[in-house]
């Protein structure tokens, strides 16, 4: 009876924890692949919102507004949406893309430049649309690269 009842308890003893065992290779897989797409979602609204920024300075860079009263009326319409973008990328820089906060401190600096500019109705230079985009767009291509 004790031999037939140790053949019972080891295989099951042996179930139990090949069970427990894929419960947490399971998890940890699951888990790993969570953080995968949570990730790459973040730096798709990362991009998204460096591209909106972007499309922004380059509205006011447009050559037929460049010397006209326009320009001052677009900023001024642009700002909410120039806010809302650098609200949303300091916060997605902040929590999951440390590493990229004081490359994207430097672009935002000079948009925020810009707009000053505009708010005071001077207009910025050639060199300060050409120095802001090309620093958004490095910051494209190093998204891409995560």
């Amino acid at each position: 009876m004790t031999a037939t009842l140790l053949e019972l308890v080891i295989p099951a003893s042996v179930s139990i924890v090949v069970a427990c065992g894929t419960v947490i290779w399971t998890t940890q897989s699951n888990r790993r692949l969570e953080d995968i797409k949570l990730r790459n979602d973040k730096k798709e609204s990362l991009f998204n919102s460096n591209q909106q920024l972007t499309i922004i300075v380059s509205k006011l860079n447009s050559f037929d507004m460049k010397y006209s009263v326009e320009i001052y009326r677009m900023a001024k319409e642009l700002e909410s949406s120039k806010d809302d973008e650098v609200k949303r990328i300091k916060l997605l820089t902040n929590l999951y893309f440390k590493f990229l906060d004081t490359d994207f401190d430097a672009a935002i600096l000079e948009v925020q430049a810009i707009f000053e500019e505009l708010k005071s109705e001077k207009t910025p230079g050639l060199d300060a649309f050409m120095s802001a985009t090309k620093k958004l767009n490095e910051l494209s291509d190093k998204i891409l690269k995560i």
